[in-house]
Formats: structure tokens, sequence, C-alpha cells
């Protein structure tokens, strides 16, 4: 796993994620009234809740608070003073509820310094920080950079997901999916070996790589993101039994788990996954061990130039048993679940300098029929469809959020 380092950061990490879904459109439904105190401390008078003084204090958010903001925004006690026209470029209930004529009294309750104050009920500062963010260009859950691949900004995709489900922010939750396939890719490419997240604070990144799989489950079968499963599950399926089975603690002491169908999924998807190095992955070479009683053993590749490696003193037919020999006597193609990588950098050179040109080409290219074919059977491992039904899926289920 590869972590980058975002270009913004507006919030803490992400907590745990929550069981249900929150209700669409639930927003705007009253506005309070409110004063500030000389101290940029906010307080109302509430019900039940408040204090043995009757008031309850409200505090303006360090990022998101422009003196020419001309509406402010609402989180449990945080106050958001911002731009409307903002807002509205996200569309959905924004752009409906927000183009409409407003109120022109400003000592009416529901004002502070005459601008209108929008509670957005259900919802934490957190994520209304990062759709700021968002909303003024400050972020994106896909971050793009002069490296090779892109990153996912889990904390500010998690988030931007929440609230486009619950304010129905089609375009915000259409550039989230995208965001989202940077590390749980739903066609074979590089970065399934090679994840890459921002984000995440250095000292948070062991547990965060623990986290994220789980949390990942759990979010995508809340929000019906089917196209992502199988590759959560493969994520899962990395960690160690204990986490699959037990959950995670995280920093605040809560622990992250996931259903007990998800644990017996991932459990057995790990288990095939771990025999698929050996019968589907790596067959190539295992299956010259079973034939190595030849005396003529083949290189990988036609062409190849019969010539004794300078390193080894072998020959790229001699080298490729012993490859076999080695991985089946060290364990290597049955202690493992990374069955959608095939040569780490470290192994690729040495690959590179043992076999001739052309055989260093057919060993790769065997390996890659063998990734090829685990691809295609990954999501039958975790007991899905086959991937052409989970995509068909995903688009149903697109259609319907978007209409």
């Amino acid at each position: 796993m590869k972590f980058v380092n975002a270009l913004k950061r507006t919030s803490d990490d992400l907590g745990p994620v929550q069981s249900t879904p929150p209700k669409r459109r639930k927003i705007f439904t009253q506005f309070v009234s409110v004063g500030i105190s000389p101290s940029d401390v906010l307080v109302a008078q509430t019900s039940a809740t408040a204090p043995e003084d009757g008031t309850i204090a409200y505090r303006r958010d360090p990022i998101y608070y422009f003196d020419d903001g001309d509406i402010i925004v609402q989180a449990e006690t945080t106050l958001f003073r911002v731009h409307a026209g903002n807002l509205v470029k996200l569309g959905g209930i924004f752009e409906e509820l927000l183009s409409l004529p407003q109120p022109t009294g400003t000592d009416d309750a529901g004002y502070i310094d005459g601008v209108p104050v929008c509670p957005l009920f259900g919802t934490a500062p957190r994520d209304v920080r990062y759709l700021m963010a968002y909303a003024y260009g400050k972020i994106s859950p896909k971050i793009t950079t002069a490296q090779i691949f892109d990153s996912l900004h889990w904390n500010s995709a998690v988030s931007l997901l929440h609230l486009s489900h619950m304010f129905d922010l089609v375009d915000v939750r259409r550039e989230v999916i995208d965001a989202f396939e940077v590390v749980f890719p739903c066609k074979l490419g590089l970065t399934i070996a090679f994840p890459a997240l921002a984000g995440i604070k250095k000292q948070d990144r062991g547990l965060f790589a623990r986290v994220y799989p789980l949390q990942a489950i759990n979010l995508f079968q809340r929000y019906s993101l089917h196209a992502f499963m199988p590759m959560a599950y493969y994520r899962a399926a990395q960690l160690d039994i204990t986490d699959i089975v037990s959950g995670v603690i995280c920093s605040d002491g809560s622990r992250t788990t996931i259903r007990a169908t998800d644990v017996i999924k991932v459990l057995q998807g790990r288990e095939l996954l771990r025999r698929s190095r050996r019968n589907v992955l790596l067959c190539y070479f295992n299956d010259l061990v079973k034939n190595n009683d030849s005396n003529e053993p083949e290189p990988p590749s036609l062409e190849c130039l019969d010539i004794p490696s300078r390193s080894t003193g072998l020959t790229c037919a001699q080298y490729v048993v012993k490859l076999a020999l080695d991985f089946n006597s060290s364990g290597y193609l049955d202690t493992k679940t990374d069955a959608l990588s095939i040569l780490p950098p470290k192994a690729h050179d040495i690959f590179k300098s043992n076999f001739c040109s052309f055989c260093f080409k057919g060993a790769v290219n065997q390996m890659a029929s063998g990734l090829g074919r685990n691809w295609d059977k990954l999501p039958s491992y975790f007991g899905l469809k086959d991937w052409e039904k989970v995509l068909e899926a995903q688009k149903l289920e697109d259609k319907r959020y978007e209409d």
C-alpha cells in the first residue's frame, strides 16, 4: 500500500462508519435564532439539552466562516458562513432551495448579522467541512499529481459520499465513485497492487491500513456500490485473520467490524486466493515442478538464447525449474493471499537479470495470463456473481439513484 501526502487537509481522520444510511432530503426544515457574542462564541436558547443557564454554545468554523458570506450553514453546534453561489453549484437540494427567493427580514428569527442560517440536520461538522472544501475547490476525492498513479483522499471521499446521498448531489456522487475506483478498481490494472491513499497522517497509517478495508465493506454495502465489493473483499482478505474476525480497535477506542456474513465471505475468499497462487496465478511454475523429471525442461520462450546466466550459471530452462522448486520449498506459493500481484520490483529485477530477454518476456506473459484468470474469478472467490453481472447491478443502482 502506498500513502501520499494530500495537498490540502481540512479535517481530522475518519471515525467509525455508521451502520445505517442517512435519510435523504432532510435539510433546511427550520431556522434558529442565535446571536454572536464578543468572543465569537454563539449562544442560542435551547430546550431539554441545554445546560443549567439555558444556553448552548456555538462556534464558528475556523476555516469556512467568511465575513462576506451570505448564508450560514449549521452542522450541530458549528457554523459555516459561506457563499450561497458555491453551494448552488453542488446541485441537488442546495440548488433547489437556494435558488428560490430568500426572506429579506434581517431582524427575523433565523438570522445572524443579517445572514440567514440553514441547519443541516443529521450532519457532522467534519463532513460539512469536507463539503465546503470541495465546494471551494480546496480538495478533491481523487488527487492527481505528477506521480504515476492517482490517489484516493479517503476521508473526503467518505464524507462526500455520505452527503451526496443525503442531499441528492448527483454530480458529487459521480466524482466520488470515480475516486474510489483508484483503490477499488473494476478492471484489471496496476493500481490493484499499488493502492495510493492520501490525507492520512504518518503516525496513523499503520492502523488505517488495517481499518479501511473493513470500513470499505460497510460503506459500499450501505450505499449499494456493488462494483467495488470484489476489491473491498480482496483488500480485507489481505488482513490478519484476527482483524477479519474480531475487527480492529480504532484510535478513539471504538472497534471497526464487519457483519458475520461478510467475515465468512472474506475468510472463504482468502483461502481461495491462497490456493489460486499455486493453481492459477503461478501455475506455470508449479506445472514445471510436476514435470521436473524430464531430462529436457522447456524454457519460457521458444526463442530462448540458451545461454547460462552470469549470476546463476543456469540456462533459462534450468532457472525456471529452480524457481519452481524454491517457490514450493519456501512456501511462497501457499502462504500468501495477494493473488492479484505477480512481480514486486525486486523480483522483477532478479527475473530480468537471470533470464534472457525472450524468456523474461515469456515468463512475465505466463504470469500475466494467470493474473488475468484470477481477476476474472475474483468475484466468485467471495460468493459474488461474475464481473459482468456485478457491473450490471451497479448500472441499475446508479440509474435508480439518478432517476
